[in-house]
């Protein structure tokens, strides 16, 4: 039963005088709402919401799970928040999302960062498995752990093995699964993380039927919901979107299942007809593998684009000649999300575009990744200390107050506190050169700090 939806109808179909806010009264959209008795608190759910997320804790075999109608950004937040609260510091990857960093500065939270190797000849990052479970080991006291799995070339970190290290230490293991809420739905897609993480999250609105900022929180056995609900109430916004929480429950039906199983089947298909052709490939599983993954998503199609001009130039060529929007680019790969929601004919559309692009341009020259820069002062003291704006081009040397790096897929490159180093420069150039975004430098300059 969808519990928000009849909660929002039968109030519409009550033809009510709204003398209450939204102020379209209805019009704009009948069923988009404020939080009355008759469509319950979100924030303090009694009603239709507390059964609806008793439904979606079901799902993801959670002890709890919460709707969050402001992106996934706030559950990162949660998760964070809690472990300040628990008196942890924070372990987690350089290239996770900028939401944990972010989050680590806004609360003021003791973050040490795990660098993972840099695979020059596949221009990507190995998983940092093998660096996390060291940490872990090499750790003493309170902490936890922020794993990013998918990342957003749909490769897999192996929970299992981080969780077995952590065994008899007090940590927590924290997931950012933002692109993997339809992994509960087939079991050809990778194993969910809930099966080893204290606390995970999903970016509902990315692959399942969600609205745009539908997201999901969900907490495993050991962790005080109590605290994390009181915790969500100060993150939430206290005018929760009704129409994106009814959309999130409808993305959790059970009917999915088979429309996911024959999704992933479908792009199975798609990969291998893609890898007939002569310069363009499609990577898969055993590519995330070598790079010491456990998995990659079946349904996150990537494209290795070197020797048709690169990542960037196959981006922009879709669009302009055949009017296809990836999701995003590096200098190397493109990549495509595919979902239950697709076109009937996407797959076909997708690679016959791409057979007409496949003709050998030499491989692309990709910049090398740059090393990071020397820490000169702890994250939290740089954030936004003491701010001045720097034109990028003269910032070599200078110390950073806020992250830098490419969106998407929005990990960063340089930290608050690091100091800026030439080859960095050089390479948000580049980036922005062959047509990526760059987060943290604004009209061309970068925020340092006044030393």
């Amino acid at each position: 039963m969808r519990h928000i939806k009849q909660a929002l109808s039968k109030y519409n179909k009550n033809n009510t005088l709204r003398l209450h806010m939204p102020g379209h009264k209805g019009y704009t959209f009948p069923l988009d709402n404020t939080e009355i008795p008759q469509t319950d608190d979100f924030n303090m759910p009694t009603g239709a919401y507390a059964k609806a997320q008793r439904q979606l804790s079901r799902v993801y075999s959670s002890r709890a799970s919460f709707f969050l109608t402001i992106g996934a950004t706030a559950g990162i937040k949660a998760m964070v928040l809690y472990a300040k609260i628990s008196g942890r510091r924070i372990i987690a990857m350089r290239n996770s999302h900028i939401s944990v960093i972010n989050a680590c500065c806004l609360y003021n939270v003791k973050l040490d960062i795990v660098e993972a190797e840099y695979d020059e000849s596949r221009q990507m990052y190995n998983s940092p498995e093998a660096q996390i479970i060291h940490k872990i080991n090499q750790t003493k006291g309170k902490y936890a752990v922020i794993i990013t799995s998918p990342d957003y070339y749909g490769r897999c970190i192996d929970l299992r093995k981080i969780k077995k290290a952590s065994v008899g230490k007090d940590v927590l293991l924290l997931c950012d699964e933002a692109h993997g809420a339809h992994f509960a739905f087939s079991k050809a897609l990778p194993m969910s993380v809930g099966k080893y993480a204290d606390m995970w999250v999903h970016g509902a609105h990315k692959t399942l039927g969600a609205l745009t900022q539908g997201a999901f929180l969900h907490c495993a056995k050991g962790i005080d919901i109590k605290t994390i609900a009181n915790i969500l109430r100060t993150i939430n916004t206290t005018s929760p979107s009704h129409l994106i929480a009814k959309t999130l429950e409808d993305s959790i039906d059970a009917m999915q299942i088979s429309k996911w199983t024959k999704r992933a089947e479908e792009c199975k298909k798609l990969r291998v007809k893609i890898n007939t052709l002569k310069h363009i490939r499609c990577i898969d599983a055993s590519w995330a593998q070598e790079m010491g993954y456990v998995d990659q998503d079946m349904c996150r199609v990537v494209i290795d684009a070197q020797e048709v001009g690169g990542g960037f130039a196959l981006y922009r060529s879709l669009y302009k000649k055949y009017n296809i929007q990836l999701e995003m680019a590096d200098f190397r790969y493109a990549v495509a999300i595919m979902t239950i929601y697709d076109a009937i004919d996407c797959d076909e559309w997708f690679f016959d575009a791409l057979e007409d692009l496949d003709v050998k341009k030499g491989k692309t020259t990709i910049p090398k990744m740059p090393k990071a820069g020397k820490k000169i002062i702890s994250i939290q003291k740089a954030w936004m200390k003491n701010v001045q704006y720097c034109k990028i081009k003269k910032c070599k040397g200078l110390v950073a107050a806020v992250p830098i790096g490419a969106y998407p897929p929005g990990t960063v490159l340089i930290l608050p506190g690091e100091k800026i180093t030439r080859k960095q420069i050089h390479y948000l150039c580049e980036i922005d050169k062959a047509g990526g975004a760059i987060f943290g430098v604004i009209n061309n300059k970068i925020p340092v700090i006044r030393m």
